[in-house]
């Protein structure tokens, strides 16, 4: 990626952004930005901002967050800047896990539509990452795509049933297991540790709040625990989104010593 990139063929601001240690700086339209985004309107039209000179022409200059992934930023752009024949249209788990929090940081999901549709249903088609938490980010922030809801909705009851092993301050990670026939495997090869020192502390607080409730009879039958569970833990999880990362290693022990 080169350290400067033109998004406009009339641009009057200066995105300054990271890439790990280097500084680069995309020219762009401030009404494409302003008008995808109520927060970068505000940022735009209501705080004052710096200004450089390039080539004797003045530019605002709009710095963002070192949050934003570089690459993921750049295709965002390149979306509202409608220059179509840069936008990829299939791209990996990971890059939609960093669109999607871009997306949620400035409010810019449904600027990008249609295009997360797009990868979203390649995603599912070619069965990548199914069942992995940052599906709970993706569903979150593009609500409305039915196969990202699909996906997140069998990992938010499985972590409805798991959390219930959980515990604030002594467990550090919970063991997840493969599952067959319905049937919990035995076999170490089918064994992956989450790490619960990287899940939000909402999240956990929440999980063992419910599992207090339901041993004491105040909340009813298992069922009814893990549907209000599921619902719960994803929108903590989201809520706390983009700190939230799993973490898996395999686990080569008995399950007696996990």
């Amino acid at each position: 990626m080169t350290p400067e990139l033109e998004f406009s063929n009339s641009p009057d601001l200066i995105l300054e952004f990271v890439q790990g240690a280097v500084k680069r700086r995309g020219f762009v339209s401030a009404a494409a930005l302003a008008d995808a985004s109520s927060i970068w309107h505000s940022s735009l039209y209501i705080a004052r901002l710096p200004t450089q000179v390039v080539d004797n022409r003045i530019f605002r200059v709009l710095v963002l967050g070192e949050d934003c992934d570089a690459d993921a930023l750049t295709t965002v752009l390149y979306i509202l800047h409608h220059r179509a024949r840069k936008v990829p249209r299939s791209i990996s788990f990971q890059k939609l896990v960093n669109i999607s929090m871009i997306c949620k940081k400035y409010d810019l999901a449904e600027a990008l539509l249609p295009w997360p549709e797009f990868w979203i249903e390649d995603l599912v088609q070619e069965n990548q990452n199914t069942g992995d938490e940052g599906w709970l980010l993706v569903s979150h922030v593009f609500e409305d795509i039915p196969d990202a809801q699909k996906q997140a909705t069998g990992i938010a009851s499985k972590l409805a049933i798991e959390c219930a092993g959980w515990t604030l301050k002594e467990s550090t990670h919970f063991v997840r297991y493969s599952e067959r026939h319905e049937q919990t495997s035995l076999s170490p090869n089918d064994m992956s540790v989450v790490r619960t020192d990287l899940i939000p502390s909402s999240a956990l607080e929440l999980a063992n709040g419910i599992v207090y409730k339901m041993k004491f009879g105040i909340l009813g039958n298992r069922n009814c625990l893990k549907s209000f569970l599921s619902l719960k833990i994803s929108t903590a999880i989201c809520h706390c989104m983009p700190k939230f990362t799993i973490a898996r290693s395999r686990v080569f022990a008995v399950i007696g010593s996990a």
